[in-house]
């Protein structure tokens, strides 16, 4: 991928929650939408898959359900998903429009008033990447392979792409930093993210695929003691 925008690096260090307003209503109003819609259509533009108890969608390699008559989201295992999980994948199913990667990198604020949520962007997914493993990139790339991540070479000191949702790259780049610079990390979305999801839902998907990095990382680091 080539980028056409400068990388955010750092963080602000705060951890302001995202800006998604009113995740409960929001979820309902997806919910209900998703019952009127085509479905099939749903399917064919996002990359799921139809199945006996719903329409399946993967997160991060992993299975969710979502209920046809009233679009409620579970784990494949049994048990309700988070809410703000289980909104991102309703919206992004509603919102799919079945555009093909173009390969080229936007950076978060390249989005629609992606400046604006920039700061908790930075406090919550960028700047936790690099406070985690800007001393420790081989802990990441081992979290990262859990998530059959494809490695980049040429992109700071370690870089990699995950696929979030089925048509959702996110790309991660570290820096580990030296004597002069602190560690930092940017996170790049293809640019036809925006046919998949909105500013806010790209903020969510990435925080969800740092969250796994770090509860995997920890994982590792515990198993290795």
């Amino acid at each position: 991928m080539t980028s056409k925008a400068i990388s955010p690096k750092g963080s602000d260090g705060k951890k302001a929650k995202p800006s998604w307003p009113g995740v409960q209503l929001a979820y309902r109003l997806a919910r209900e939408q998703f019952v009127r819609a085509d479905q099939q259509a749903l399917c064919r533009m996002s990359g799921g898959e139809l199945v006996p108890d719903g329409l399946a969608v993967a997160l991060l390699g992993e299975r969710k359900l979502v209920a046809l008559s009233d679009g409620t989201v579970t784990k494949e295992r049994g048990g309700e998903e988070p809410i703000r999980t289980a909104c991102l994948v309703v919206q992004y199913l509603l919102r799919a429009d079945g555009r093909p990667l173009e390969g080229v990198d936007l950076d978060f604020r390249a989005l629609p008033s992606g400046f604006l949520y920039i700061g908790p962007f930075s406090g919550r997914s960028t700047g936790r990447l690099a406070r985690e493993f800007g001393k420790e990139p081989s802990r990441l790339h081992s979290a990262a392979e859990t998530l059959d991540a494809r490695f980049l070479e040429g992109q700071g000191d370690l870089a990699f792409e995950v696929d979030v949702l089925p048509r959702v790259p996110l790309k991660v780049v570290l820096w580990q930093g030296d004597e002069e610079f602190a560690p930092s990390a940017s996170i790049l979305f293809d640019s036809s993210v925006e046919g998949y999801l909105d500013t806010e839902g790209a903020a969510i998907a990435a925080e969800i695929l740092v969250t796994e990095l770090v509860k995997r990382g920890r994982a590792l680091m515990e198993e290795n003691k």
